[in-house]
């Protein structure tokens, strides 16, 4: 068909205008698209139900309609060649990308456990003499570190809190509101020594592997020792930060008898103090304690059996006081009264625990009895 041709209907060949959608002869639908039949003899135009042309009267049967849609949707056409075009650009693209190689995991022999001594000393020697303190010739100057008070300041240096409070022109208020880095001026009144704060003398060690279904709690029965002393050693936050197969330092607790030591022969050393410090148990550095009638228990380790004139001195130092309050006991526990709460804005308290014997019946100032051993480390707790 032509240009400007009018097409026809598909079934009775009538004459339609181009955007006819029904034959108005015969109703058919024209939604396919006009068709055009011919006469293969003559080519005139026939009918779509026609035998024969009206033409040249040729027999019309197997003659194929010629022509074919004459509307095309080229929008429609062309978005689903874009879509075939992606489909095949994206596909030829994977295949030319490289594919990751299977990952196939390599068996690792399992190391096999060999069964170690549960009790493997550290070569720590502690046989060995202490040195006793020497006296210091001339005044000396000493740092303030944290935590530490004029009480034991006195004490480690073997003077009193009164001339190093005359030595530096402090007051009671003064010498109360220490800090870290002042230096203070130390008279050379008696023999330095004593334990440096929050670092007690080290003691026999054992290095024991964690294996399966053992706790923290069971390790420290196991040794006789406390969790607390297993975290210190090895700086654990949490005793459930165990595994098994971790190695662990495990800090012994001193012997409850004294024990038969073998001196090296050593001519310029002379023995020190005859029993160790106390290491303090509970409460631990820094607790808190809420209300009056709170159960504050003092414990700390036994370092032997103890004869009747020997005793433990704890020093509890309060806000309220000046000088600490003295307590002696044969036992490893204080549990302290109500009637030493802290009632105003200070609530910090200090303890630390040292063996000492009467000289005579009539010495009852316990701060007179004659030391046996080095002060334990001091320990620091709030009352409030």
């Amino acid at each position: 068909m032509g240009p400007g041709a009018k097409p026809e209907c598909e079934v009775c060949g009538a004459r339609l205008s181009a955007s006819a959608t029904r034959c108005y002869v015969c109703g058919t639908s024209t939604h396919v698209g006009h068709q055009r039949r011919r006469c293969a003899n003559c080519g005139s135009p026939a009918a779509q139900q026609a035998k024969t042309c009206l033409m040249c009267n040729a027999p019309l049967d197997g003659v194929p309609v010629r022509g074919g849609l004459t509307r095309v949707s080229w929008p429609w056409v062309g978005a689903v060649a874009l879509v075939v075009a992606l489909v095949v650009v994206g596909w030829n693209y994977w295949r030319g990308q490289p594919q990751p190689a299977a990952v196939v995991p390599t068996a690792t022999p399992r190391a096999t456990h060999t069964p170690t001594p549960r009790w493997t000393p550290t070569p720590i020697d502690t046989a060995t003499p202490k040195p006793s303190p020497t006296p210091s010739p001339t005044p000396i100057f000493h740092e303030v570190q944290s935590g530490e008070t004029i009480i034991f300041i006195a004490s480690y240096y073997g003077t009193t809190s009164e001339a190093i409070m005359e030595a530096n022109g402090l007051d009671e208020s003064t010498a109360r509101m220490l800090l870290p880095g002042q230096e203070l001026l130390i008279p050379s009144t008696g023999p330095v020594g004593g334990p440096i704060p929050g670092a007690a003398a080290q003691g026999p060690q054992v290095i024991h592997e964690v294996e399966s279904g053992e706790t923290l709690i069971s390790i420290a029965i196991d040794y006789d020792t406390t969790v607390e002393g297993i975290l210190d050693a090895n700086d654990l936050d949490s005793p459930d930060l165990i595994y098994v197969g971790q190695e662990l330092i495990v800090p012994l607790m001193p012997p409850t008898t004294t024990p038969t030591l073998t001196p090296t022969p050593t001519p310029s050393s002379t023995p020190g103090p005859p029993y160790d410090a106390p290491h303090p148990l509970t409460p631990g550095d820094g607790a808190v304690f809420q209300g009056e009638d709170a159960v504050i228990l003092l414990s700390w380790t036994s370092v032997a059996i103890l004869k009747d004139n020997q005793a433990y001195r704890v020093e509890l130092e309060t806000p309220a006081r000046m000088t600490p309050i003295t307590h002696i006991t044969q036992g490893t526990s204080w549990r302290l009264p109500p009637e030493f709460w802290p009632s105003g804005r200070r609530r910090a308290l200090t303890w630390r625990v040292t063996v000492v014997q009467q000289l005579s019946s009539s010495s009852d100032d316990p701060s007179s009895w004659e030391p046996l051993s080095l002060p334990s480390e001091t320990r620091h707790f709030e009352w409030r």
